[in-house]
């Protein structure tokens, strides 16, 4: 493959990550007009499950090729920005709520610190660290049992993942229900994409329309409240965010210029300033006395854009500092040198 049809197909991918901040930005504005509303649920099918759908796509085969699960993992680009953001967000909910938030339990606590409960987002990156796990390790069981052979590691990981669900999503952490069941569901379907991918070279256009049909048919039975069985609530976001990728796996030609990929790669600093940003924009609103909520449509629209903007700002202020944006969004210089 060339050098330029790779970095735009990498591209591609990015600037989805980009327009999903957004989408990010949009769902956390609430609570809404039942106008405003509306749009959510159809908004959710993109955003998280792509971001959960591409990096597992990325991990599978990279488990495969190395026969390890933490090796595959750059854990340190998610874990540093996670502490850092984590504590932002105790010190905000501090300076908002008082000292209640030292009364909590210490099932809140441990929410709070290693699952992410301590913003409305942030529940994300351990959740992505623990489906990229699911992945590598449900992978490199399957490869080596189709040849007599078990992956002992990988059976211990399954082993502890599945534990790891069960608890958290009895004790009621945001995010952890059917957890690991979700992560297979996406380790399934992206091993499926990466086969197509792979051996499909003329009818790939077959497999655009089959992928935006299936894309078109989720969004509308999220617009019109169809009911549906609760099973099928595990499986709408993960398909919808493998076909988002199958549709950007072969697209973008040529490197694009360097001020693009700059701003699109600002998508992880707007995911985790975002929440902060609205909160302040809130804040400040009420004490001069207009509320901003409950956010009809056009005023969450134009909201969640001002927060993404602002995200942007906050990420090229950021990268001024390499320390800081070493820290803070997981990033080395040499990334952006």
């Amino acid at each position: 493959m060339s050098k330029s049809l790779s970095e735009g197909r990498v591209f591609a991918i990015e600037a989805a990550k980009f327009a999903a901040a957004y989408a990010v930005a949009l769902i956390h504005l609430a609570p809404n007009t039942p106008r405003a509303e509306l749009i959510t649920d159809v908004v959710r099918l993109f955003p998280v499950p792509f971001f959960y759908a591409s990096a597992m796509y990325f991990i599978i085969p990279k488990a495969i090729q190395k026969s390890t699960v933490l090796g595959v993992l750059n854990l340190s680009r998610l874990i540093r920005p996670y502490a850092v953001w984590t504590s932002v967000y105790l010190l905000l909910r501090m300076i908002k709520n008082g000292s209640g938030l030292f009364s909590s339990s210490l099932e809140d606590w441990f929410g709070f610190l290693f699952l992410g409960q301590s913003a409305v987002h942030l529940y994300f990156l351990p959740l992505l660290i623990y489906y990229q796990i699911v992945a590598a390790a449900s992978a490199l069981l399957c490869s080596n049992l189709v040849n007599g052979k078990i992956h002992l590691h990988a059976a211990c990981w399954i082993t502890a993942a599945m534990i790891m669900s069960i608890i958290a999503g009895h004790i009621g952490y945001f995010g952890w229900s059917s957890a690991f069941l979700s992560a297979l569901i996406y380790t399934a379907l992206e091993a499926g994409s990466k086969s197509l991918n792979q051996k499909i070279r003329r009818g790939w256009f077959a497999v655009v329309i089959l992928a935006s049909v299936l894309m078109m048919g989720l969004a509308l039975i999220a617009a019109f409240e169809v009911k549906m069985p609760s099973t099928y609530y595990v499986f709408n976001g993960p398909i919808f965010g493998c076909c988002a990728l199958l549709l950007l796996i072969r697209m973008g030609k040529g490197i694009p210029p360097r001020w693009a990929k700059r701003l699109v790669n600002c998508y992880f600093g707007i995911y985790l300033s975002h929440h902060a940003i609205e909160e302040c924009i809130e804040v400040a609103c009420a004490k001069f006395g207009h509320a901003l909520t409950p956010y009809d449509l056009l005023p969450r629209l134009g909201y969640a854009f001002v927060a993404f903007c602002g995200g942007i700002i906050i990420t090229c202020l950021i990268r001024l500092s390499p320390r800081l944006a070493f820290w803070m969004l997981g990033e080395k210089h040499a990334e952006f040198a």
